[in-house]
């Protein structure tokens, strides 16, 4: 019953397709002569009686032919429709009865299978899913702090040095110079560094 079921939403989903690429394969101009065959936005068929109509009066053209195969689909998808309501319906009867007929010993089986044991096992891995999470901020932590403190010291200094080593290579007047010098010596590399 339940792959009869798929079955007929697949052939749906096909019969669907098949009228979305007719509408698409539909020149403008097609798709104005179509009028009212086709819906306000023009990329679907309107109501199959609107389609048979128009299918009659432009019997004798491609377009048509189109409308007239169209027809054919849409009164497919109502068909199918159909028979796919009757056979929820009769699925729905049978569980209904199914379920009726169960013995208590199959009725804590069956909540058992379908309630316990999922809920159970999700229990059990909350734990590990915590762990896991706090793992990997402690990982994030780890990489983001993997730089301490005194070795982006140590780095500051060997750049402080460096620029005061360059900016000693520089040339100018003696009150740039003494500026300079001046820097130096804020930076810590001054000539007493």
């Amino acid at each position: 019953d339940l792959s009869s079921l798929e079955d007929m939403k697949s052939q749906l989903e096909a019969i669907d397709s098949e009228l979305a690429s007719l509408v698409d394969d539909m020149s403008d101009e097609d798709k104005q002569d179509a009028g009212e065959a086709l819906s306000e936005a023009g990329d679907s068929f309107a109501s199959g009686a609107k389609v048979k109509k128009k299918a009659k009066e432009l019997a004798d053209s491609p377009l048509g032919d189109t409308l007239t195969h169209a027809t054919r689909l849409i009164g497919q998808v109502s068909g199918l429709k159909k028979k796919e309501k009757q056979a929820v319906q009769k699925l729905d009867d049978k569980t209904k009865k199914t379920i009726e007929s169960l013995t208590d010993d199959a009725s804590r089986q069956l909540l058992d299978a379908k309630w316990c044991h999922p809920i159970i096992g999700s229990l059990a891995a909350l734990p590990k899913k915590e762990i896991n999470s706090l793992v990997s901020k402690l990982n994030a932590l780890s990489e983001k702090y993997a730089t301490t403190l005194s070795d982006i010291d140590a780095q500051i200094k060997d750049s402080e040095r460096s620029l005061c080593g360059m900016l000693g290579e520089l040339e100018g007047s003696e009150a740039d110079m003494a500026g300079l010098e001046k820097l130096c010596s804020l930076l810590g590399g001054g000539k007493n560094a």
